[in-house]
């Protein structure tokens, strides 16, 4: 008698009460669903989830032996809600989760034989999470720790073996743990596999085929995995630090298939640290020289490596310039919260000299820093931000910290260590609605430290507003260098417009009616956030006023506006036509003023607006040599490169078809939705124009 064939679901559960809240490929549920298919073949059959829905339409229809749910911070409660919601189905079938919100090792292998000493904060904390875990959600059967493969392939033998789910879960898995008679079940510590390419690409198995058909998912492919780092505030390093990888074929041939399958044309590059690897630089020529032949991909989303090898990211770099710019993330520069978090940046002598090649290779350079580190001070982080502001960065994006199950900023040591409370926030719009309730994953944001009081907290939340407003994208960069060549930095600025509000309405109004909304959003629990939200939905149909990114997005979109923008611009030349005023001598330089009127104009026209028509190309006449005084690092003032004769330069969209991609896309959504989807899909150096000589061979850059 043929044995019957295993059915298997694996769900990554996105949100989508409003709107879809991750907008990639599920790339963990694939490779876990390649391995197993391509180990036991037309034994059992596997499909892919990412939406609640669709898994319980699937169970209901034919409920499966083994269901896999990939839990992460971001479908905490979602993932529950639907565990349950399985067992009540289909009180047979064999409930199980992985992801980084279960420990990397298992509590038995990080216990026992290790010296205190050695111990890691997560270790100690393993027990207890698995424990808790299992206890408390008695609709779980197994959880998986770490690289999930090799363990769901052996939980795979063990049904096929045993008689029921009870049985599975009743003896020890490799890589696994159960919860028997009140007491941890683990299995052995499974190695990771070091040669990737023994996982089929599930894109080619057709794993994805119905993702494909239904959604419109920004496809990733995966050529490296791992992270050497240990930064606290992260899960992606953890305990498994050794690098494993894809073939350069492998991942080449996904691509391909993409080019030729994939419905949405960005492509994102998975690897935490692309370009750690010499052949990384081979795969980044293959992809520009298939973007030059077929347009695919329109855009790139990749997280370069942060401390080298440096040759290898500056090839990519150069290779890949009109995709994306080269990003350097910081996160902080201050010393004693590198330490705190286990980080270790590049040294600054190297940052200047990758920003000097980038720029003279006519690549737009940027950073990401966090807000609210352990040891962080409001002081420090605007010390911070004026820091990268000088190093010449041409993009700054800030985010504020906020606490992740896996990560060891998350164990109750480091809460202690650090004086970290929190709050409970709806970062992005992880809300679904089940029934007659919505289901919402809040954000657990750090909104005091030993450091930070909570005055703080939300003096830093209106700064950040400030730098994504003026240097998220660049936006004022040529008037900000024009004002640190006076001796008027970006901090000087903000508390101009800050402490004269009157005198720079627009600035101030935006800011503070962003500043009042954001202030109500944030609850001392969950079960406040949820009621606050759930009250507000019914009531408005929305939650537009409850998700912090949307709320910050749509005021960018103002602010880059035709209509607004040049408000925006105006307000910040009259606070530094005031400082320089109040501050200036006689006899000094008398053109700042005719030269950050100048400025202003041309802001007005670098500003890209989001959504709206876009034209590839401006061009504009000017007295002063802008490319040269950017290629001279703004070092010097603009006065003193005056031109014999005015000159004619062009201002160009880097990458026009992701405009035109993006607005197609978003034809008869409303400016909060544009503004949004913009602001998360663009990349920062294609939202405001390069500017280069007209009719020059070279054809000078400055982003």
């Amino acid at each position: 008698m043929e044995r019957e064939k295993i059915t298997i679901y694996l769900a990554e559960l996105a949100h989508n009460g409003f709107g879809l809240s991750l907008n990639t490929i599920p790339l963990g549920i694939g490779s876990v669903g390649a391995y197993s298919k391509n180990k036991y073949g037309n034994q059992i059959e596997i499909r892919l989830f990412r939406q609640f829905e669709d898994l319980m339409n699937a169970i209901s229809d034919l409920p499966p032996h083994i269901v896999g749910l990939g839990y992460f911070t971001w479908n905490d409660n979602l993932t529950l809600a639907a565990l349950k919601c399985v067992r009540e189905i289909s009180p047979d079938t064999l409930i199980v989760l992985g992801g980084l919100n279960i420990t990397i090792k298992g509590w038995e292998n990080t216990t026992n034989n290790v010296t205190s000493k050695k111990r890691k904060p997560c270790d100690e904390y393993a027990r207890k999470y698995d424990f808790t875990l299992l206890n408390n959600n008695a609709d779980i059967d197994i959880i998986v720790h770490g690289d999930g493969e090799v363990p769901f392939s052996n939980i795979i033998e063990k049904m096929m073996d045993s008689a029921n789910r009870l049985q599975v879960k009743s003896q020890p898995i490799d890589g696994c743990t159960t919860l028997v008679d009140g007491n941890l079940l683990a299995g052995k510590v499974v190695s990771p596999l070091l040669d990737l390419d023994v996982i089929p690409s599930p894109y080619i198995m057709g794993l994805y085929a119905e993702l494909f058909e239904r959604y419109q998912l920004v496809p990733q492919v995966e050529s490296v995995r791992g992270c050497p780092y240990n930064c606290t505030y992260c899960t992606i390093g953890g305990n498994i630090n050794k690098l494993r990888k894809h073939s350069l074929e492998y991942i080449k041939e996904e691509i391909l298939f993409l080019k030729d399958n994939s419905p949405n044309r960005i492509l994102r590059i998975a690897d935490s640290n692309w370009g750690i690897l010499k052949r990384d630089v081979e795969l980044a020529e293959f992809i520009r020289e298939l973007h030059n032949s077929t347009g695919y991909p329109s855009s790139l989303r990749v997280y370069y490596a942060e401390k080298g090898p440096f040759e290898n990211v500056r090839r990519m770099a150069k290779t890949l310039k009109t995709l994306l710019p080269l990003n350097m993330s910081f996160q902080t520069l201050t010393k004693e919260v590198l330490k705190n978090v286990k980080r270790q940046n590049m040294p600054i002598s190297k940052v200047k000299e990758m920003v000097k090649f980038a720029h003279s290779n006519n690549i737009s350079v940027s950073t990401e820093l966090i807000s609210g580190l352990p040891g962080e001070t409001y002081q420090s982080f605007r010390d911070v931000f004026l820091e990268t502001v000088k190093l010449n960065f041409d993009s700054v994006y800030v985010g504020t910290l906020y606490l992740t199950k896996g990560a060891e900023l998350y164990t109750d040591r480091a809460r202690k260590q650090y004086g970290l409370k929190t709050k409970y926030v709806l970062l992005g719009n992880n809300i679904t609605k089940l029934n007659s309730r919505y289901v919402i994953d809040a954000d657990e944001v750090v909104t005091e430290s030993n450091r930070i009081s909570l005055n703080d907290f939300w003096g830093l939340h209106k700064f950040n507003f400030f730098i994504f407003s003026c240097y998220g994208a660049a936006f004022l960069k040529e008037i900000i260098m024009h004002c640190i060549n006076y001796q008027i930095t970006p901090l000087d600025l903000y508390d101009e417009l800050c402490e004269r509000p009157d005198c720079y309405p627009f600035f101030n109004e935006i800011a503070d009616k962003y500043m009042t909304t954001v202030k109500t959003k944030y609850f001392d629990t969950r079960e406040e956030l949820e009621e606050a939200v759930s009250k507000t939905i019914k009531k408005n149909g929305n939650i537009n006023e409850f998700s912090v990114y949307r709320q910050c997005f749509y005021r960018l979109g103002r602010i880059a506006s035709s209509r607004y923008k040049h408000l925006f611009i105006s307000d910040f030349v009259k606070s530094a036509r005031s400082i320089y005023d109040k501050n200036r001598n006689k006899n000094e330089d008398d053109k700042f003023h005719s030269i950050l009127d100048m400025l202003g104009d041309l802001a007005i026209d670098v500003i890209i607006s989001p959504l709206e028509e876009v034209k590839k190309e401006i061009v504009r006449s000017y007295n002063y040599d802008l490319i040269t005084w950017a290629k001279d690092d703004y070092k010097k003032p603009l006065s003193g490169y005056n031109l014999k004769k005015t000159r004619r330069f062009s201002l160009c969209v880097r990458n026009i078809n992701e405009h035109r991609e993006l607005s197609n896309k978003t034809k008869g959504w409303g400016d909060l939705e544009k503004y949004a989807f913009y602001f998360t899909t663009v990349v920062s150096s294609n939202m405001r124009r390069l500017i280069k000589y007209t009719h020059r061979e070279d054809s000078a850059i400055i982003e």
